[in-house]
């Protein structure tokens, strides 16, 4: 249920049971020694806040049948390095992967038809990303603070690109 280990600060793996189709929303939000986390393949949805903050997860594997990653999901993760939305994703909320300061490389499959905004903001150590043909629309900062992206492959099937998308801010210092 919702926000049912929320906080749970010492908690460092979690199983889950096959059979679990959702992870609600703020599940485990805010449990900063959770490394290791199981999803069943049965899972078709995680829920907004589900992981945010889980500062210590070491990799985020998400199964084939998730449909739905909504907003700030995984925000605040900050140590897994790779990631690969699974084919039947429809939807990335917003903030999904916010502040996942470590992810060097994404993989974001041909289905997704829109990026939300503040999506990927501040993933600093991703260097290139491809987006697919499927997506027609990027919004607004994105990408905003991928300091280090090198390489951005754009579809021909854009329709719009938001303010910021993929810009950064300069500190005065």
């Amino acid at each position: 249920a919702s926000s049912a280990f929320s906080n749970c600060t010492s908690l460092v793996r979690v199983h889950l049971p096959e059979g679990l189709a959702r992870i609600e929303g703020w599940t485990f939000d805010g449990c900063t020694s959770l490394s290791e986390v199981n999803i069943p393949e049965g899972v078709n949805y995680i829920g907004m806040d589900a992981f945010r903050n889980c500062s210590s997860l070491s990799a985020i594997q998400i199964p084939q049948g998730v449909t739905i990653i909504d907003d700030e999901a995984f925000m605040g993760c900050q140590t897994p390095t790779e990631l690969t939305i699974p084919d039947k994703v429809e939807n990335v909320g917003w903030d999904a992967f916010w502040g996942c300061s470590s992810l060097t490389s994404i993989n974001i499959p041909d289905g997704i038809e829109d990026i939300e905004y503040n999506a990927f903001l501040g993933c600093s150590s991703l260097s290139n990303v491809t987006i697919p043909n499927s997506v027609t629309y990027i919004q607004y900062d994105a990408f905003y603070n991928c300091t280090s992206l090198k390489t951005v492959t754009l579809s021909g099937f854009l329709d719009s690109i938001g303010d910021h998308a993929f810009g950064y801010y300069l500190s005065a210092g």
